[in-house]
């Protein structure tokens, strides 16, 4: 697993296993020029990288825009766009963290993920530190848009994107990925994960509860 990585992907593996206490499931790849291992929940995940070309490291909170059970993504959208708690949990617990909070606009081709140049949903990324509720309703509002309100935005979107490889503009589907990164001091994977994964867990926490059906989506599904 991430043998490609060499030292550095054997010990991100032993720790995660170590810390995170699950059976990782590996992502990425020499040609993305990134690699890690998630935790493989259907929902939530935990996920740890490494980018060997630049040394960035990162544990965050992940949530994919993927059907799983009902499409938990759009329920924490719709959820903090009717009442938004982040913005809430960051002054009481995050305006330190060394990290950023990213939406990224994933293009889909069957399986693949090709990247392209609309990847990031603005105004992401944005610093712990700097996240406003304002900037957190637009980069909701954003995300929204990758899903199909036709479907109550149990689905992707189709938006005209420009793919990296080849400059080509093509219409496909989308979805919202959300993933709160913590970017902290690194010694060793080991303390990395283990710092890491206590900052970010009022986070985890936060994500799971909203990922759940409010009463107001219940009623009006």
């Amino acid at each position: 697993m991430l043998d490609w990585l060499g030292d550095e992907g054997r010990e991100l593996e032993s720790a995660f296993r170590k810390i995170i206490h699950y059976p990782p499931r590996q992502f990425g790849s020499p040609t993305l020029k990134f690699g890690g291992l998630s935790d493989g929940h259907q929902g939530v995940q935990w996920s740890a990288g490494f980018n060997p070309d630049n040394g960035r490291r990162w544990l965050s909170v992940n949530l994919e825009g993927i059907m799983y059970e009902n499409w938990p993504i759009a329920n924490l959208i719709l959820n903090e766009l009717a009442r938004p708690l982040l913005p809430g949990r960051v002054s009481q617990c995050g305006r330190d963290i060394n990290g950023e909070i990213v939406w990224n606009r994933d293009y889909w081709q069957v399986t693949a993920r090709p990247c392209i140049a609309e990847q990031k949903i603005a105004p992401t990324p944005i610093a712990f530190r700097d996240l406003t509720e304002e900037q957190w309703r637009e980069a909701l509002h954003g995300a929204l848009a990758c899903l199909d309100s036709n479907r109550n935005y149990r689905g992707r979107a189709t938006m005209e994107v420009t793919l990296l490889a080849s400059g080509h503009r093509i219409k496909g589907p989308v979805s919202p990925h959300l993933s709160l990164q913590y970017l902290g001091t690194f010694r060793d994977w080991e303390s990395f994960l283990t710092q890491g994964k206590a900052r970010l867990e009022p986070f985890y926490q936060w994500a799971i509860r909203q990922c759940r059906p409010s009463a107001f989506l219940r009623e009006n599904p």
